[in-house]
């Protein structure tokens, strides 16, 4: 449409900025922060963290791992990841008191790329279980020992592998998941795909020792 020679355009036009995507914002509880080792005897917003911390969590939007690290073995460290998908500018805030009564301040951080790895070593048919794993998710501040948090880790054994990857997406985001194929002496290849992690996994196996992820295109 015209009006005395001059174009008038119609239609909306975006002005501004887009709007950033979010990130995956998460903090850790660390059970060394109280006395004893482990969570017992903190409270989370007035009542018993051990038993109400993922539905105080929830309430707000956030995500955690249950159960938390090593929660049925001493003395490794008991950690708890919360995490949501936002861009930081309203962090939720929780009342987290330690077994002596003093508060304890979530640090939240950002990872906004998800990542994805593959072991730097083939674990052998023979010794498929998996004793340790660091890290388990973002900065958890010691090795996860599978046997006292999720169960057994038989990469043999695709139960097993579920019940990690399950375990994964508490505390490294939903779309994480644990592929394991197997090369031409039957041996076991495993990818950690699709996750929010700020360092490349380790596994522990019996046989091959310390094994490295290294970062692989997604």
């Amino acid at each position: 449409m015209t009006g005395n020679g001059i174009a008038i355009a119609h239609g909306w036009q975006q002005t501004g900025t887009p709007p950033v995507p979010p990130c995956f914002r998460y903090a850790t509880i660390f059970s060394v922060y109280g006395s004893s080792g482990t969570f017992a005897g903190w409270t989370i917003n007035g009542v018993d963290f051990e038993s109400n911390y993922v539905a105080e969590f929830a309430a707000q939007g956030c995500t955690s791992n249950s159960p938390y690290t090593n929660f049925g073995f001493l003395p490794y460290p008991h950690d708890v990841i919360v995490w949501y998908m936002g861009d930081g500018t309203s962090d939720p805030s929780f009342t987290i008191l330690n077994n002596l009564g003093n508060p304890i301040t979530l640090t939240w951080n950002s990872i906004c790329q998800k990542t994805c790895y593959e072991g730097s070593i083939i674990f052998p048919s023979s010794d498929p279980i998996i004793t340790l794993l660091d890290p388990m998710g973002p900065a958890f501040s010691g090795f996860v020992q599978p046997d006292y948090t999720f169960g057994i880790l038989d990469i043999s054994n695709p139960s097993s592998i579920a019940l990690a990857q399950s375990y994964y997406q508490q505390s490294c985001g939903p779309d994480t998941t644990i592929v394991v194929t197997t090369d031409d002496n039957g041996d076991y290849i495993v990818q950690i795909l699709n996750a929010y992690t700020p360092y490349a996994p380790q596994w522990v196996n019996g046989t091959v020792g310390t094994v490295p992820f290294f970062e692989i295109t997604c």
